[in-house]
């Protein structure tokens, strides 16, 4: 992980968040937390009430949504 994305991502949680992965899918959610102490994921949580876990390594663009 870069640390301009870590940056980023931490800015960015508790916000609303357009996440964009390397396989083209979107999500659109709350950013929870941004990986610490060595974890490779991101703890994103829909609108539906699902958590997702996602690799850093996937995503290809974070976007703060409205």
């Amino acid at each position: 992980m870069s640390p301009q994305l870590l940056r980023s991502l931490r800015r960015m949680e508790g916000h609303h968040v357009r996440v964009r992965l390397e396989d083209g899918s979107r999500l659109d959610c709350e950013l929870v937390s941004t990986a610490r102490r060595g974890a490779t994921t991101i703890w994103l949580h829909d609108e539906r009430g699902t958590d997702h876990f996602v690799p850093v390594a996937a995503i290809a663009d974070v976007r703060e949504i409205a």
